[in-house]
């Protein structure tokens, strides 16, 4: 007599990367959240009576744990609102550029024609443009603030949301449900949204989080020249920028900006890099 054994299901686990990734995530978003909970004093506030304190590692007090700035602020307090202008930053920008990089890669991709050339002329000439031109061309028009800022990030991001979108829609509208579609005469709109649409966000989502890095570099950059975020709001760039005539006396004091931006850059581009790698494995 036998008896039959039913197949065990495996646990599929994320990869190391990933787990690495989320965790650092994760331990910034509860810094960002909890701390500026856990204390009755905002950013802004200043205590000349406590300045240039050093932090806990170097024998200062627990109540605050990476010391205090020249103006007696909060370190830590100073860093989660930093890490929170940044990370919202970073990802408006990234959404906007997917957007605009998403809509003229179909539009490219899919008709073709003299739309896939401008097209294809307005990437080589944005690819000619650095970031600081951009930046201060807005800042001239604008003025220096958060939208700005994220206009300017999103400016330099879209072309290579355009080009990946352009180049999956290449391939797509010569399978057979984008032919059949076209033969019974169903509209392009339609077809883009339906067809186009939900084969070519994987691939954009991907691209998207491995942006985000680039986003945070970027911002931390613009923030640091004096052409970002500007005070009283702060950001991990202007924080570093501030604080650099410390570097000598103070050192701890710009390189917990430093560290934080840099976990922060890291842990993003890791998910970033797990996930297109998952991809590819599984086509």
């Amino acid at each position: 007599m036998t008896t039959s054994v039913a197949p065990q299901r495996r646990l599929r686990l994320p990869p190391s990367g990933a787990i690495i990734a989320i965790g650092l995530i994760a331990a910034l978003a509860l810094i960002s959240i909890l701390v500026p909970m856990l204390t009755s004093e905002t950013p802004a506030q200043i205590f000349l009576g406590r300045t240039l304190l050093p932090p806990v590692l170097l024998g200062g007090s627990w109540a605050h744990p990476l010391g205090t700035d020249d103006l007696g602020r909060d370190v830590l307090l100073q860093l989660a609102n930093a890490l929170r202008v940044s990370a919202l930053v970073a990802a408006v920008s990234v959404l906007l550029a997917g957007l605009i990089g998403a809509v003229l890669g179909l539009l490219s991709g899919y008709r073709g024609g003299w739309i896939d050339f401008v097209v294809s002329r307005i990437t080589e000439a944005q690819l000619a443009l650095p970031l600081l031109v951009i930046a201060m061309t807005l800042i001239i028009a604008l003025g220096p603030s958060l939208p700005t800022l994220v206009v300017a990030i999103a400016l330099n991001g879209w072309v290579p949301f355009a080009r990946l979108v352009r180049a999956e829609t290449l391939v797509l509208r010569d399978r057979e449900f984008v032919i059949l579609a076209q033969l019974a005469a169903v509209s392009h709109g339609r077809i883009i949204l339906r067809h186009l649409v939900p084969n070519v966000i994987p691939s954009a989502l991907v691209l998207a989080t491995q942006q985000m890095a680039v986003a945070v570099i970027e911002e931390s950059s613009l923030s640091f020249l004096g052409l970002g975020v500007q005070p009283p709001q702060t950001s991990l760039g202007l924080m570093v920028g501030q604080w650099r005539i410390h570097m000598q006396s103070s050192p701890w004091l710009p390189l917990a900006p430093v560290i934080a931006l840099a976990i922060l850059a890291f842990a993003v581009n890791l998910l970033g890099d797990t996930l297109r790698n998952m991809m590819e494995r599984r086509r």
